[in-house]
């Protein structure tokens, strides 16, 4: 009975499939240990599984080879050498793709698509293509939340608004530029967000519809609340007041845009209404 891995028996794709995947494994291993990301539990557990593999792949290649004894030890060896060989080589490319996740600094398209989906899934390219171009950008996420905190915050200083009732306002104020996801022209952002978030029910919509036009009825609480936030907090999330925002508005559109018009007409109310608040 031969037991050399060079004779001829050791040429069988089976045999060259173990070999082959048994090197690669312990090259993985070779290079992690060197570039120093050796986990000392891991990979006793991974080499552990390597040589437990490797043990059976010998026993029933080497020792148990089908001439003149049952098959079932050679059944049994094999089975058992390629479980622990997927589950040493599965486990360690799972560790390596989350150890790269974790360092990884590169935004979401090239984390997409370098580590995280297939290539050959269609749905997943579509996201790593698209991921960062939807209507709703990074910055605009900030100035959406800034707006809730500025509306929770002046609810309670301005209203004495409860907790839960501020909690109310932080979300209609996170909520109130969710249109730009559905739009292509952004002046209807405010309708069909207001819309949408009417259709799922929300209570707090109406104000959103509203938002951003001079003849609203400021005299709405919810109206006045995201009216002063959206104005008083600039594009990249930063509370900077009226006239900081509208230079900010100036900037991007050009003063004589029909935005920074709107705008200006929008902080004009909010501020004749805060006047009237303060004198009663």
């Amino acid at each position: 009975m031969c037991r050399c891995l060079r004779c001829p028996r050791a040429n069988s794709p089976s045999v060259s499939a173990h070999y082959q995947l048994m090197k690669k494994l312990f090259a993985l291993l070779k290079a992690d240990y060197r570039n120093g990301r050796d986990s000392y539990w891991r990979t006793f557990a991974i080499v552990s599984t390597f040589f437990t593999g490797l043990f059976a792949f010998f026993c029933g290649v080497c020792l148990f080879y089908p001439q003149d004894i049952k098959p079932w030890p050679v059944v049994f060896y094999g089975l058992l050498s390629v479980v622990c060989l997927y589950v040493a080589v599965s486990t360690w490319r799972k560790w390596g793709l989350m150890r790269r996740i974790e360092s990884c600094s590169h935004d979401f398209r090239e984390v997409v698509e370098k580590s995280l989906y297939c290539d050959k899934c269609k749905v997943h390219k579509a996201i790593a293509q698209d991921g960062d171009t939807a209507g709703i950008t990074n910055e605009r996420l900030m100035h959406m939340r800034q707006v809730g905190r500025v509306c929770a915050k002046a609810a309670k200083e301005l209203f004495g608004y409860s907790q839960q009732e501020c909690q109310q306002m932080f979300i209609m104020g996170f909520l109130h530029d969710i249109g730009y996801e559905f739009v292509e022209n952004q002046s209807d952002h405010n309708r069909v967000g207001g819309e949408l978030l009417k259709q799922a029910g929300y209570v707090h919509a109406e104000p959103i519809v509203s938002h951003g036009d001079p003849t609203a009825d400021f005299t709405d609480e919810r109206v006045l609340l995201i009216n002063y936030a959206d104005m008083s907090v600039d594009s990249s999330g930063k509370f900077v007041g009226f006239s900081t925002r509208l230079k900010d508005i100036a900037s991007r559109y050009g003063s004589e845009s029909p935005q920074y018009i709107t705008s200006a007409k929008v902080v004009s109310a909010v501020q004749d209404q805060l006047v009237k608040l303060r004198s009663e």
